[in-house]
């Protein structure tokens, strides 16, 4: 099966799911599975097959079943996770495009490293780095714990990235980033950015609700950058979070927090605006610099009264009306007008740095 089969196979599924025809979508998912051979998988869908089975058959006898309509919430959930785990799976036997996919093809060949030993590298950094202060001579010590912390970062990046559903264990270890009073604060904004890349590529629960943790910390670097992170993952997902009553019930219960509901008008605001980024970056590249150097092309040869330190008062008087005239008073303003209403203005300057080697390292693009 290529890796165009088994995006159609796995839409075909989601959309049967999404319509809560639930029997249809496991019998589709049965197939795929077999393509896939894998047990646990396999042994996880025979027990929502079954479950499913039973709720039907108390259902055709009449029986009272209060928690029915939550049970059929869980089974559609269980058997969406198991149809997301069954596409990596198969995405990644296949070889296909990718980088996602290369990284999770390419973490199997690592030895595994727990987060628990990640947390203690990163913990122990800011001791570390006090402890070469003191021997500012011996660099090559500096130079080895930069590179342990360095190490530490783009491993529990690229691990997170790479894991596509954590297990308790897991997210309990996730949580004792957020606790910890040891890590910084750059560390730890790494890290949530890597959990929403993986939510992007596929959605789990327990990294859901570690998002919102993470959107109620005391830092608002942190707490910003997760609030953005589960905007986008709930846009990449919006048919998933009511299959998840829990979780569903705790939005609700934030949406009743003033600030909350205020961050949340502003992250939507920032990404509505943040369309007309590459619209702004063209205006500033065709229209607004290059009249810009014209205009102060034009004026290069007016006094402005801070040339000569000793000549306060001989200047130019008509500098004023030279710049309205030019023009450059009104793009200097139409720039500071887009700045001030959060649009990105540095898109063109930035862009020109993506060349250097620094961002040949994916963890890097989220300093």
């Amino acid at each position: 099966m290529n890796e165009q089969s088994i995006n159609e196979n796995y839409r075909g599924i989601t959309a049967l799911l999404a319509q809560r025809r639930l029997k249809e979508a496991q019998t589709q998912l049965q197939a795929l599975l077999a393509e896939g051979g894998d047990y646990g998988l396999q042994s996880r869908l025979d027990e929502a097959a079954t479950a499913y089975r039973y709720m039907l058959q108390y259902m055709r006898q009449g029986s009272e079943d209060p928690g029915r309509h939550e049970l059929h919430l869980r089974l559609c959930a269980d058997t969406w996770e198991i149809a997301d785990q069954a596409r990596l799976l198969l995405l990644d036997n296949a070889n296909a495009t990718g980088q996602y996919h290369s990284l999770r093809r390419s973490r199997r060949l690592t030895p595994p490293v727990r987060m628990e030993e990640r947390l203690h590298v990163l913990e122990a950094f800011n001791d570390e780095l006090a402890l070469c202060r003191l021997m500012p001579q011996d660099r090559q010590m500096l130079d080895k714990t930069l590179d342990r912390h360095e190490q530490a970062c783009q491993g529990l990046f690229l691990d997170t990235w790479a894991n596509s559903a954590w297990n308790a264990e897991e997210a309990q270890a996730a949580s004792r980033f957020l606790d910890s009073g040891l890590l910084a604060v750059n560390d730890v904004c790494l890290f949530v950015s890597a959990v929403t890349l993986s939510l992007l590529a596929c959605f789990d629960p327990r990294k859901a609700n570690w998002l919102l943790d993470a959107a109620c910390h005391a830092d608002a670097h942190v707490s910003q950058r997760a609030l953005v992170g589960f905007v986008l993952v709930v846009r990449a997902h919006p048919l998933r979070l009511p299959l998840y009553p829990a979780l569903a019930a705790r939005i609700s219960l934030l949406g009743e927090d003033g600030q909350w509901v205020r961050s949340l008008g502003r992250v939507y605001i920032q990404l509505l605006r943040s369309l007309e980024t590459e619209k702004i970056d063209k205006k500033m590249r065709e229209e607004i610099i290059p009249e810009m150097m014209k205009s102060v092309g034009r004026m290069r040869n007016l006094k402005f009264g801070f040339e000569e330190p000793g000549e306060e008062n001989d200047f130019n008087p008509d500098w004023e009306k030279a710049f309205e005239q030019s023009g450059l008073n009104d793009k200097i303003r139409e720039m500071n007008e887009l700045q001030l209403e959060g649009s990105d203005v540095y898109m063109s300057t930035f862009a020109q740095l993506k060349n250097y080697p620094f961002f040949n390292a994916l963890p890097n693009w989220f300093y």
